[in-house]
Formats: C-alpha cells, structure tokens, sequence
C-alpha cells in the first residue's frame, strides 16, 4: 500500500495502477466490515467495561486500535450509558463524536510509526493520555510498531506532562507477556509506577479491583 498509495491521486498519468490501487481498497474495505462478528458475542473485553461500572467506575473514554464500530454495538446491546470511542488506527465506520474528514487514518500492524499523521481525533485521545495520571492497561502489549511508537511519543513528553509520573495497573494472565509490557512502560517512562496483576480481567474485578483500592479510587 505505502509504495502504491501515490497512484491514487495521478489517475490521468497513471490509470491503470489507479485503478488496480483503488480496487484493491475496496476489496480491504469489504474484508475488514466481513471481519467483523454477524453475531455480537457473549463474553469480551468489552463486555468486561459492564462489570467496571456496575463496580461504580465511571467510564467516559474508549481507545480501541479496531476498525470497527464494535464497541458501540456491544455497548448498546448491554445498555451500557454513552461512552466516546477514540479509533487510534483509524476505522472503516462512520463516527458520532468526530466528522469523518478529522478521523485517525487507517494505519496497519506492519506500518511504520512514523507514518501516524496528525488528526483532531488522535491528538483528542493523545491530550486525554498525557494529562492523566492514573491508567490500568488491559489486553495491550505495545508489540506492533505503531503501537511502540505510541509509547516512545509519551516518554518524549515525560519529563514535562503529568504521563512522566504517571501510575500504571498491568491487567494480563501470561505472566510472560506481562513483564515484557511492564519493562516496555518503564524504558518509555522510567518515573512510572506499575504495578503488574497477573490474571483476566474477570479475575482482577472478583478481587474487588484491589490495586485500585490501595489508590485510593475506589472504595468497597
């Protein structure tokens, strides 16, 4: 795609790769709507923001690397009240929070970071990230480049922003994998505090959400 992309806008000095280029995203287009499940399914992380408040957590933001409206779907089957979705690799759906020529671009697992173009929408949900000081992570590795990049971006600013002693929750049940995320946060962010659960999510709000008990966000 980056080596062809060009094409598109030189449809009369090069019609033929235009019209290749153009068929061929809309064949992804098409692929990336039949990706998404016909039937909603019964368990997810997304279902899991239900138990976050029914917990008497306040959800007001959702960042999501899918391409789809998802979420919103789920969110609406289980009656859940409107939360914002923030799509960070951008999204084939129409958004109600953001005109579409604001939206993130679509940005792939194998795209470079550095590709990530400036949009309303990712510098709304990158402005929500550094003022903040308190996040749980949950089901996000930061293993594909766009997603290091992300990271690399929030320790440049580390030093001045409240992201640069910022207190982490690590929600993830391969223990393996969890310490490869806590190390990728601190080499990113050397101030954080994180603190590693190795467990499901499901398995984290049975224990009443203790760490977030012992900050002082919730009480039980």
């Amino acid at each position: 795609i980056d080596d062809h992309f060009r094409y598109l806008f030189s449809p009369s000095t090069e019609w033929a790769k235009f019209t290749r280029m153009a068929i061929f995203m809309e064949i992804a287009h098409d692929y990336i709507i039949a990706q998404k499940p016909k039937d909603l399914p019964n368990v997810g992380y997304y279902h899991d923001v239900k138990g976050l408040i029914d917990s008497g957590q306040e959800v007001g933001v959702i960042g999501t690397s899918n391409y789809n409206n998802l979420f919103k779907e789920i969110s609406d089957d289980l009656s859940l009240p409107s939360i914002d979705v923030f799509h960070l690799n951008g999204t084939i759906e129409p958004s109600s929070i953001i005109s579409s020529s604001n939206r993130s671009h679509i940005l792939l697992e194998e795209d470079v970071g550095t590709q990530r173009i400036e949009t309303k929408e990712a510098n709304m949900a990158y402005n929500k990230i550094i003022w903040n000081t308190n996040f749980v992570l949950i089901g996000m590795s930061f293993e594909c480049e766009i997603d290091r990049f992300l990271l690399q971006a929030l320790g440049k600013i580390g030093d001045n922003l409240p992201i640069g002693e910022s207190s982490w929750i690590i929600v993830n049940p391969d223990k393996i994998a969890l310490n490869k995320i806590c190390e990728r946060i601190k080499k990113a962010l050397p101030r954080a505090l994180i603190r590693p659960v190795c467990a499901t999510l499901n398995e984290w709000l049975r224990s009443n959400l203790k760490e977030l008990g012992e900050w002082g966000i919730i009480n039980f």
